[in-house]
């Protein structure tokens, strides 16, 4: 009888063991490419929000979440949608041999210099990306932009466009899916542009995209809808704050964007008028070898992460890997 209790007790030692083992994994296996001081904080935030006994719960009807795009979910030196005007407008050529020698289709080639990606005349680009939206119908666009994303590596790294992704990133997005909040992209990007890749590459419905609009053409004849080269909303700085309320119709609580231009401030910032606990993430380049290296002339972006109490994410310290293997 001593026995049988003796290997009772063990059996119930060795199951409560492996009961802790697994739910200690568990906790330690999310977000797997984050180092810990930022991922407990981000852990920390997601549990106390999605605790119905605790203060800061958040009903999972205002769970809401906000990602920059370019230098938030992927590289941005260049951006990819300058890639891709450069792109069309080559294929342009290739229709039309004529197109090489007349402005601006001659001055392409003087955007590649021994194999970097190079804007040296803005007035000249501005230029083709009027002529490669003005009259595409959506179909076309759509055509030619999943054509551009099979066909592209991206300048420097040398790889498919879907490893320039940031890992993190994806494991973040997932994490706060999980949790029971809603997605969104919001970035300065071209709407339809990410609407290509937005589920592909991040698992992100079309319709959960903010972005610059183009103004479009209706046909009530031909039933297609026409793109114009002029923009209907340019979604940067201030912009983004007032257009996340014109989808949402309140902040989102948990907001991601990135050091470069001070473009997404604004948008971390209306983040914190949310009546509900709020959380912010700024992404620092400052990881040279793994990824690229800059900064702001202003540092407007760290100082107001430093002013609002943000929470800065450093590339070289924050993430143990950076792309996709």
């Amino acid at each position: 009888m001593k026995k049988i209790l003796v290997l009772l007790l063990f059996l119930q030692t060795f199951f409560i063991s492996v009961s802790v083992t697994k739910k200690s994994i568990s906790a330690e296996d999310r977000l797997p490419s984050w180092n810990n001081e930022m991922k407990i904080k981000i852990v920390n935030y997601i549990d106390m929000v999605t605790d119905p006994k605790n203060p800061g719960f958040i009903p999972e009807s205002e769970r809401f979440a906000v990602f920059d795009n370019d230098g938030t979910l992927w590289a941005e030196q260049p951006t990819v949608e300058e890639l891709f005007i450069i792109y069309y407008a080559k294929k342009m050529t290739e229709k039309n041999p004529s197109l090489k020698n007349k402005h601006p289709f001659s001055r392409i080639n003087d955007f590649y210099s021994n194999g970097k990606f190079v804007i040296k005349d803005r007035r000249i680009f501005d230029e083709l990306v009027g002529i490669v939206h003005e009259g595409m119908t959506n179909k076309e666009f759509q055509k030619t932009a999943e054509d551009f994303f099979r066909e592209t590596k991206y300048p420097g790294l040398n790889v498919p466009l879907e490893k320039i992704v940031y890992q993190p990133q994806l494991e973040l997005m997932d994490y706060l899916r999980k949790n029971g909040f809603k997605v969104y992209i919001c970035s300065g990007g071209e709407t339809d542009f990410m609407r290509v890749i937005s589920e592909k590459y991040y698992g992100i419905s079309k319709e959960q995209v903010i972005g610059s609009e183009l103004v479009f053409e209706y046909n009530e004849n031909t039933n297609i809808m026409v793109r114009r080269s002029k923009l209907y909303t340019d979604n940067n700085g201030r912009a983004k704050a007032e257009n996340i309320y014109h989808r949402l119709g309140r902040p989102a609580v948990f907001a991601v964007g990135n050091v470069r231009s001070g473009g997404d401030i604004y948008m971390l910032r209306y983040s914190q008028a949310s009546e509900y606990p709020s959380f912010q993430l700024l992404i620092d380049h400052d990881d040279e070898k793994r990824e690229f290296l800059y900064s702001e002339s202003d540092n407007i972006s760290l100082e107001w992460a430093k002013k609002y109490n943000w929470n800065v994410v450093s590339m070289k310290n924050d993430w143990k890997q950076i792309f996709p293997k």
